[in-house]
């Protein structure tokens, strides 16, 4: 989204108070860290005059609570909320390999960040409250890995669509 056009969509969401459906009622920004324009923009959305939010991405409970209080305060028609949570990317920006040898962060950052795993900080929560045990852990992982498996054989297994439908939906 470029700046100008998220500027304005912020000003006309502070002054008008719009409710044009939950995109506009809300917006959530997932920030890695390593951007090329790297700022906490929930302060930009406070100076528009809605609430805003700043969270640990990395840890699912705490993006569950401060979305499910945004939920509330739009649900009840007190206007546009805004939510930033703080993440990191463990892969280079558009693909998949690691971009450790780049520069622009060490191994030993990386394997800072990657302790904080997301999923495993999860499983290691709800273990310590009993919401869950290791064998569902190792259950869930289990069918989550053979659904990747099917769609990777899925899609291995699949001719190549015709060249014209890559043009089927777009606006022409």
């Amino acid at each position: 989204m470029s700046k100008e056009f998220w500027h304005e969509l912020k000003q006309i969401k502070s002054d008008y108070s719009l409710r044009l459906g939950p995109y506009f009622a809300h917006q959530v920004l997932e920030s890695s860290r390593h951007l090329l324009f790297s700022f906490s923009r929930y302060k930009f959305a406070a100076s528009y005059g809605m609430p805003s939010v700043h969270g640990d991405g990395n840890n699912a409970l705490e993006v569950f609570g401060k979305t499910q209080s945004a939920l509330q305060h739009i649900r009840r028609g007190d206007g546009p909320y805004f939510l930033e949570f703080a993440t990191y990317r463990w892969r280079e920006h558009c693909g998949r390999n690691f971009d450790n040898d780049l520069g622009y962060r060490t191994e030993e950052e990386y394997l800072l960040w990657k302790e904080r795993d997301p999923i495993t900080l999860l499983g290691t929560q709800l273990l310590a409250q009993g919401a869950i045990s290791q064998t569902e852990i190792q259950e869930m992982e289990g069918a989550t890995q053979a659904d990747v498996d099917e769609a990777f054989d899925f899609a291995k297994s699949s001719p190549f669509p015709d060249s014209e439908e890559a043009f089927t939906g777009l606006y022409r």
